[in-house]
Formats: structure tokens, sequence, C-alpha cells
């Protein structure tokens, strides 16, 4: 795929797991790729640990030099 950083959302179950994660990255160290783990959708604020423990997951798959965080925003039309 032809991109600088890509935007994922995983804020939730139904997105499922980082196992596509090394395959969309490719090895390729210009490349980021941005976790939607913080959500916007629900009130309640993440579990900081659980939080850092999804990035280390991600991190198996894609260094940490090439993964970002960011929230997942719903716009209400």
């Amino acid at each position: 795929m032809n991109y600088d950083g890509l935007f994922l959302e995983y804020d939730s179950e139904r997105a499922g797991s980082f196992a596509p994660l090394a395959r969309i990255w490719n090895n390729d160290p210009n490349k980021r790729l941005v976790l939607g783990l913080i959500t916007s959708k629900f009130p309640e604020l993440e579990d900081k640990d659980a939080v850092i423990s999804r990035i280390q997951e991600a991190a198996k798959s894609v260094p940490l030099d090439n993964l970002a965080l960011s929230t997942v925003w719903v716009c209400l039309y």
C-alpha cells in the first residue's frame, strides 16, 4: 500500500486483533501506524494499564518507533 501514515480503529473488541499490523506495516521504517485505542464514544476513561498493554501487544508486530496513539472520535450529524 502506498501511504505514509494509517489510522486504525482499535477501541472495541469488534476491531479485532493486531495480527494484520505486520503485513500492513511491511517492514517499512518510513510508515507510521496510528492506533486508535482511546474512544470518545463513551464517557468512561480507558484503564491506563490496559492501554499500555495494548500498545505493548501491537509492538510485537510493529516497532514502537513506527506506532502512534490517537483517539477515535465520533462525529454526530
